[in-house]
């Protein structure tokens, strides 16, 4: 494993000086599926803290502005994300760009927020009508590049939303149709209608199971965006390294949400252990590597972090490697 780190420590260590005169010089592109949509195989993910009104606007502002001057062309929200905050931000951010058919926005419906706050389901085909076009609203565009069913369950795919969806599509006002769902089953579901372009999923160097299913999404021509392809950093030795209240918002929600996960990730603290790459870098990079994958998408509010992680773009993994994590996976 030394020998491996040290070869790629020096590949990486010439391919950072080269990154240095241009940042957006390793963004790769690929095709979302068949849908003949091109996009950054990085995207970035419009949510969670960033989204709050906690944290400051122009900061997150700042962050979209950054990721669009490293070749990000996939940004990725949902209506009810951040307390419904999130979309309008991403708008905001966007705002100054009249053209933006050379990007491909991402939103969800489906998750909808009461007076008192609290989430609920509402998969009516009215809603999720008017949720497109609220969407469309705050995001100022004329098209949705794709757009989500958020977490639905089996008995949701009526046949009056089958046809709203449908007529969204042939409007013009979403370019392609997807379903963001972690359940095996609600997925097939998803795909059985005939209806749905996209699929994204849970997929990372913890999630490897993933690797059947993808498969046969693509082997259907179904396109797969990979959520959480950082496996929410739990093998970072920075995790319980808290230097703020940011810090302190994600080490909660992974103790709230992957407690078994976080000891489960130390078998993989060996990827933080290469000098010239970063182990989310290589987690990313693991992810990539698989080209049924067409885009992964991650969050952040550290602009620091945002640049480090979109250098993984155009990474190449060393085989034994690979084959290491594959393994442990």
């Amino acid at each position: 494993m030394t020998k491996i780190r040290r070869n790629f420590d020096k590949i990486q260590l010439f391919r950072s000086r080269i990154l240095f005169l241009g940042q957006a010089l390793f963004m790769q592109y690929r095709y979302l599926g068949t849908t003949g949509i091109k996009i950054s195989e990085i995207g970035l993910g419009c949510a969670s803290y960033w989204g709050k009104k906690i944290f400051n606007q122009n900061t997150a502002i700042n962050i979209v502005h950054q990721a669009l001057d490293q070749g990000v062309s996939f940004f990725d929200t949902g209506h009810s994300y951040s307390g419904g905050n999130a979309e309008s931000r991403l708008g905001k951010a966007i705002c100054h760009i009249g053209d933006k058919s050379h990007l491909c926005l991402s939103s969800k419906a489906g998750t909808r927020i009461a007076n008192n706050g609290k989430l609920f389901k509402d998969f009516s085909a009215d809603w999720i009508k008017k949720s497109c076009h609220q969407s469309l609203k705050n995001l100022r565009a004329d098209a949705l590049g794709v757009f989500h069913l958020h977490g639905p369950n089996p008995e949701d795919f009526t046949d009056k939303l089958l046809t709203t969806l449908s007529q969204l599509k042939q409007n013009g006002e979403v370019r392609s149709l997807a379903v963001n769902a972690f359940d095996d089953h609600i997925i097939k579901t998803a795909v059985d209608t005939g209806v749905f372009d996209c699929i994204m999923l849970d997929y990372n160097i913890m999630r490897q199971d993933r690797n059947i299913l993808i498969k046969q999404l693509y082997d259907k021509k179904i396109a797969v965006l990979a959520a959480a392809p950082l496996a929410g950093s739990l093998y970072s030795n920075k995790l319980f390294k808290l230097t703020g209240p940011k810090d302190l918002w994600y080490l909660a929600r992974a103790l709230k949400n992957s407690p078994k996960k976080i000891i489960q990730a130390r078998k993989f603290k060996f990827i933080n252990k290469f000098k010239h790459t970063s182990g989310s870098q290589i987690a990313l990079g693991f992810v990539l590597q698989n080209p049924k994958i067409s885009c992964a998408v991650f969050g952040t509010t550290n602009p620091k972090h945002l640049s480090e992680n979109l250098q993984a773009s155009g990474i190449k993994l060393p085989a034994e490697l690979l084959h290491k994590i594959s393994a442990l996976g």
